[in-house]
């Protein structure tokens, strides 16, 4: 019996009445793993940008493509149900300023995609490795279980249902395939961590946590799904989806995101105390 399965009790009564709740947790010694409802199905939200950078990565490591490299910033889209135009709002001065110059790097893109959740730099960069590209490289690494099949914010595909979609799981495979670098070399985990660890919305996982705790992560936010996904640092490491679906009241998701993070770290510490081999933190 996982070492965990006391928190059921605790997190049944954390979610009961707040619609769909999906959980899945595993610490970097692997010696604890606990999941709930982690192979439901959610809408993504901004969490499918962790699979964005990942596939980024991937294909700059392959030399097709480069950090550096600057391409051109527009701000037009087209649906992929009939080619018709759309646009997005302006996030951030940043954008502007892109759009300005009329180009940005590789690398501002990704940064501002996962620190602030840029759907303008989103979108860039989805054209720019490509959708299919995206998810033949998911598939082709083992991270199966999301499916990325259109661009932010392209409403006349999400009201005929097209949306991208995820499990806990999926999201779970593909953190620990950046911190454990099993896909990258050391120096692109650390790039790509780094992002992470840049993430402006911390009142989700982080909230739950002791102040100070390093967190390298990434929510996400649609009408009704709130969700956050992201590698835990301290005493014990551990890597920690929490998806969210049907709570009505943004403020009351993160509350819920909050309490889940902080029963299952209070758990795994209470674990790392009756077991002081447990390998450290050396990030």
């Amino acid at each position: 019996m996982s070492p965990l399965s006391p928190l059921y009790e605790k997190l049944s009564g954390l979610i009961t009445g707040q619609g769909d709740v999906a959980l899945a947790v595993r610490t970097l010694d692997q010696r604890i793993e606990f999941r709930l409802n982690a192979e439901m199905v959610f809408h993504a939200a901004s969490t499918m940008k962790i699979a964005v950078m990942l596939a980024l990565f991937y294909q700059v490591e392959r030399r097709a493509l480069r950090l550096e490299q600057k391409i051109p910033v527009v701000n037009r889209f087209t649906s992929i149900i009939d080619d018709s135009p759309f646009t997005l709002p302006l996030e951030a001065d940043e954008e502007a300023q892109w759009l300005q110059a009329g180009a940005a790097s590789l690398y501002d893109l990704c940064h501002a995609m996962i620190s602030y959740s840029s759907n303008l730099a989103t979108n860039l960069l989805m054209q720019q490795v490509g959708i299919q590209t995206i998810q033949s490289i998911l598939s082709s690494s083992g991270l199966k279980n999301m499916a990325i099949v259109r661009l932010l914010e392209d409403i006349r595909a999400f009201e005929q249902g097209i949306v991208n979609t995820t499990t806990a799981e999926a999201l779970l495979h593909q953190l620990e395939a950046i911190r454990d670098a099993s896909l990258f070399t050391p120096a692109s985990s650390t790039l790509m961590l780094d992002m992470l660890k840049a993430q402006r919305f911390n009142d989700g996982i982080p909230a739950g946590l002791p102040p100070g705790t390093v967190v390298a992560h990434k929510t996400g936010e649609i009408t009704r799904h709130h969700h956050d996904a992201g590698v835990v640092y301290g005493p014990r490491p551990f890597t920690l989806v929490i998806l969210t679906r049907g709570v009505a009241e943004r403020s009351t998701s993160a509350r819920l995101i909050a309490e889940m993070a902080g029963a299952v770290y209070a758990a795994i510490m209470r674990d790392a105390a009756a077991a002081p081999h447990t390998t450290p933190d050396n990030d």
